[in-house]
């Protein structure tokens, strides 16, 4: 009952599998919580696992011809958020953490917005892990 209760307050919905996840009775053990359901499907796999059949979720995505991914200037964004710094530090003692919170939060989201570019994904290159760069950096010197 409160588990309903909580969906119903914060306008989340479940999604439920069509047949039983449970090894040991016909109960439905397994299931996804989510804000928005519309277009999600669940499968029950036939796996031998420990006590319940694994569940497959899966959202109705589709995936463009030209996907984009998000490049972001950090460089750039650090430099803004310096110049900013002592406006937010005389803000955060003046109101009230909940609405401080819900702004600074707006205006990290923007500023992270502003500073980025979206670039094809054909362009996308991962970052190199850390040892790989020592490595580069030792080899290069």
């Amino acid at each position: 009952m409160h588990l309903q209760e909580w969906l119903e307050n914060t306008e989340n919905e479940m999604i439920i599998p069509n047949k039983p996840t449970s090894k040991r009775s016909g109960a439905v053990i397994d299931f996804e919580i989510t804000h928005n359901a519309n277009g999600w499907t669940s499968e029950v796999l036939n796996e031998e696992t420990s006590d319940h059949y694994p569940v497959l979720f899966q959202p109705d995505i589709a995936v463009h011809n030209n996907p984009l991914f998000r490049k972001t200037h950090w460089n750039i964004f650090m430099f803004l958020l310096e110049q900013v710094y002592q406006y937010w530090l005389s803000v955060v003692y003046n109101i009230d953490e909940q609405t401080f919170f819900n702004l600074f939060s707006l205006f990290l989201s923007s500023l992270w917005d502003r500073c980025s570019v979206y670039e094809n994904a054909s362009k996308y290159r991962p970052p190199w892990p850390l040892d790989l760069i020592l490595l580069a950096k030792t080899v290069n010197k």
